[in-house]
């Protein structure tokens, strides 16, 4: 089964990207696509941003050097703050295409601290920030955040039951 795909470096122009988008609509194996330096436009990067509504299995979209402006840029961030929770994406990148550092930042206040972002010139690049497991958090929790959080506990558990209700 194919998972990876990069097509990286092939003047395919925006109808092979509208296809690649199209594709992603019903594919449940590729988990990384690299088509960068594709010669993608808005009209094939659009179609992108659709495909990451119904794809659940994409991990990782790599559109960088492509012909893509900052508003489809902003399109597919907006799609992806839309789909917190629901889409598996954990990496986009738009390096070196059409996007100022003004939308940089734009883009950047509406990620939040959840990705982090590599600005450059022209572009911009996010990760989803890996959350620590669990047991790894507590762990890692000192004894005065402990009590802390001990007492905030022992505060709504009204009847010493165990059940905490929230007031």
């Amino acid at each position: 089964t194919l998972t990876h795909l990069r097509l990286s470096g092939n003047v395919c122009g925006s109808q092979v990207g509208t296809a690649m988008g199209h594709m992603l609509l019903t594919n449940s194996s590729i988990t990384k696509l690299d088509v960068a330096h594709c010669s993608f436009s808005n009209s094939g990067a659009a179609v992108f941003s659709e495909a990451l509504q119904a794809n659940r299995t994409l991990l990782s979209l790599d559109l960088s050097g492509n012909l893509i402006t900052q508003e489809m840029g902003l399109r597919l961030v907006s799609t992806l703050i839309r789909l917190r929770g629901e889409s598996p994406l954990t990496q986009l990148v738009l390096l070196q295409n059409d996007i100022d550092p003004a939308a940089q930042l734009t883009i950047q206040n509406l990620l939040g601290g959840e990705w982090k972002c590599k600005n450059s010139v022209a572009g911009i690049g996010m990760r989803k920030r890996a959350l620590p497991h669990t047991a790894a958090a507590i762990a890692a929790l000192t004894r005065k955040q402990v009590a802390s959080i001990e007492s905030a506990f022992h505060y709504f558990d009204e009847d010493d039951s165990g059940d905490v209700v929230a007031q």
